[in-house]
């Protein structure tokens, strides 16, 4: 929490005694976990994504856009162009009060659920001996996506048992022919 979110305008915070950094940091606004999860599913972290999308237009100069590309790459450990959560905010999560277990379990609730649909396609199309065995997508992963969907418990057999998809009629007629 800031300090102007206690009521104290930035004129009149008491002048810093060891420099300007921990007042400003008293005063900064550290973003919610949802922001902060939200800037890691998007590209923000891929100067080149950044780049070739134009992300950055109209937000300043190019001097400005390129000197705010900097400070937010600057010391991100970059893992396959997405930085670790936690260690790159591990200061902000701290300041929210939020400790690595509930920044764990926040960053793994994040995470879309499958669509139904996708399933049911996975399910028909992902079986075993049909796919190689790191890509099976079996009735039991169906089963637990809806689960984590929160879908009420007596539609989870009753979802399950309408999973398959029947044949269109046009493919239906070619194998007539």
């Amino acid at each position: 929490m800031g300090a102007h979110r206690l009521g104290y305008p930035k004129a009149h915070l008491p002048s810093p005694l060891f420099g300007i950094g921990p007042v400003l940091d008293l005063y900064s606004r550290y973003p919610d976990i949802q922001e902060l999860l939200h800037f890691l599913q998007r590209n923000a972290f891929d100067p080149q994504c950044v780049k070739d999308a134009g992300l950055l237009q109209g937000f300043s100069d190019a001097g400005t856009n390129a000197a705010a590309m900097s400070d937010i790459v600057g010391g991100v450990n970059q893992v396959s162009g997405r930085p670790p959560f936690f260690d790159t905010f591990a200061k902000e999560v701290s300041v929210l009060g939020v400790g690595r277990k509930l920044a764990g379990l926040l960053y793994i609730s994040h995470r879309q659920t499958l669509p139904f649909e996708h399933g049911k396609e996975f399910a028909q199309r992902l079986r075993q001996d049909r796919v190689d065995d790191s890509l099976v997508f079996t009735e039991d992963m169906l089963s637990r996506s809806l689960i984590e969907q929160d879908v009420a418990p007596a539609w989870v057999p009753r979802l399950m048992a309408i999973r398959f998809n029947t044949i269109n009629q046009r493919y239906l007629q070619r194998l007539s022919e």
